[in-house]
């Protein structure tokens, strides 16, 4: 399995059949023990281990959520309307769900994750991350769920569990994007035309049962009428024995009837009802969401192979592929971070700046505050001669001080005019970069469709474009030497597709690392 792998469900607690089983059920006791590991719900598991909690984006332990969905479900209460039209409360029903899960599945089996490097480890870690944060997103605000990781089946997965708490019924169907659909249809179609099967056999009553004989006085009588009794009720049995088994054969062959007879309405009908149709397009646009938003960024393939009937060749190439992008893409997010980071240390720069600019104003008034005191002293000392001499020697001090501090300031003044500019140079650069970037990433996507559309081909080991982006023009055109990091970035991923088109295509292998471009128009 090289393809993402997602799946939601609802249950309730009455344990219901899973389909194309015969001895297995479902119930919400079942799903929050299984994902605990609990002995009872683990069978199925040759050698269970603990679960891993996946904490982060709102997420609680399972025996919490547990208790917080068994505490509200017992406290709903909702009316009832009675054919008389008089009314009652009773409780939730015990078929309605109200316990909400996905299963999300990775490509890498349990054994494989044991073995694996830090770094294919840190991947898994990346798949959960995304998974979950899309999850939150998706979800409605305050619904509150558990997830749990399983390494001791055959593939990484691991379980969200969630309950719709702030609804008034906790419905589960609410959160399924599916059902949700479904409804939708419904409640603007009416509902959909339903089969009608074969009216049911009436089973044949049984007899009634004999009556035991009244006593009677004397012994010899009483036994007669026991053995009468006896007798009777052995009749009885054996008559009902033999209706019960009228009944079953006629229900089975009903039931054989009748399953025949919904097969060709079925077949008849041309087609799903709209309802059906509903709810699996919704099903259909989640995935496709799920890709963009998981899967795409992880490596994996939207589809598996027996989807598109794809060679084993072919199919390993698109998985490489899928690959390849993923780390391409994560390598520019990467690079859009640290430019990020630079940015953001450029404007703490500039705002640390304008903090010493504000004091040195500061420090000017208080120095101005200074000589306005010293100008009232000197009047106030010019009466005595012994103070006057060493105020007079204070103020020589005073202002030698104070024309050391106008230097600094001075100096100071230089420095900020020197860093403002070198800010300014900065910021011209950083958009330079930005735009250089933005112009990279249109062109690399617009390589990428023409990858998926088949517009790029192999010729005379050369690979031809339908169109080529004006950057590879650029690129093309400026010296080895002279290029940027990100031209050498689009160079190298010219290269993988040129590798991946050789892959799935075949051909002589060609070391060219220059980017193919024809002419501006």
């Amino acid at each position: 399995m090289a393809y993402q792998f997602v799946r939601i469900e609802t249950y309730c607690p009455k344990p219901m059949p899973v389909p194309h089983s015969d001895d297995q059920f479902n119930s919400t006791e079942q799903v929050f023990l299984e994902a605990e590991r609990d002995p009872r719900y683990s069978q199925h598991v040759p050698d269970p281990e603990p679960p891993v909690p996946i904490i982060g984006f709102g997420s609680i332990p399972v025996s919490e959520l547990r208790k917080l969905h068994d505490s509200h479900r017992a406290k709903i209460r909702e009316t009832v309307t009675k054919p008389d039209g008089t009314t009652y409360q009773r409780g939730l029903k015990s078929d309605f769900p109200t316990l909400y899960t996905e299963i999300h599945s990775h490509p890498m089996t349990a054994a494989e994750y044991k073995a694996a490097s830090r770094e294919e480890k840190a991947r898994i870690h990346q798949w959960a991350k995304l998974a979950l944060s899309d999850f939150a997103k998706r979800m409605p605000k305050d619904v509150k769920f558990a997830a749990v990781l399983h390494l001791d089946e055959g593939h990484v997965h691991f379980h969200i569990l969630a309950v719709n708490i702030t609804d008034p019924k906790m419905s589960a169907n609410k959160l399924h994007v599916g059902k949700i659909a479904a409804e939708d249809w419904r409640r603007s179609n009416g509902r959909a035309e339903t089969l009608t099967g074969l009216p049911k056999p009436e089973p044949v009553a049984r007899p009634n049962k004999p009556k035991k004989p009244k006593p009677s006085k004397t012994p010899a009588t009483q036994k007669k009428r026991d053995a009468a009794h006896a007798a009777a009720v052995a009749e009885w049995e054996a008559e009902c024995e033999r209706i019960d088994a009228e009944n079953t054969a006629a229900l089975d062959a009903w039931e054989t009837e009748n399953n025949a007879h919904l097969r060709k309405l079925r077949k008849d009908r041309k087609g799903k009802t709209g309802d059906v149709e509903a709810y699996e397009a919704a099903l259909v646009i989640f995935q496709d969401r799920y890709y963009e938003a998981v899967g795409r960024r992880c490596g994996l393939l939207r589809n598996g192979p027996g989807t598109e009937r794809l060679p084993t060749k072919q199919y390993h190439a698109r998985k490489k592929q899928a690959r390849a992008i993923a780390d391409q893409e994560d390598a520019m997010r990467a690079a859009a971070a640290r430019q990020g980071a630079e940015r953001a240390q450029i404007i703490a720069d500039a705002n640390a700046i304008t903090g010493e600019k504000a004091a040195l104003n500061h420090l000017e008034g208080e120095l101005d505050a200074m000589a306005e005191t010293l100008t009232e002293r000197e009047f106030e000392v010019s009466q005595q001669e012994t103070a006057l001499r060493a105020v007079e020697e204070s103020l020589k001090q005073q202002k030698t001080a104070q024309a050391r501090i106008q230097q600094a300031q001075n100096q100071r003044a230089m420095e900020l005019e020197e860093q403002e500019t070198g800010l300014i140079r900065r910021e011209e650069a950083i958009k330079e970069k930005e735009a250089e970037f933005t112009e990279a990433v249109g062109a690399i996507a617009d390589l990428v469709e023409q990858l998926e559309t088949g517009e790029i081909r192999e010729e005379d080991g050369r690979l031809t474009f339908t169109r080529i982006p004006r950057f590879l023009q650029r690129t093309s055109r400026t010296p080895p030497d002279q290029r940027s990091p990100v031209q050498r970035l689009v160079g190298r991923f010219v290269g993988l597709i040129r590798r991946a088109v050789k892959a799935v295509g075949g051909g002589p292998e060609v070391d060219n690392n220059e980017p193919e471009a024809r002419p501006e128009p």
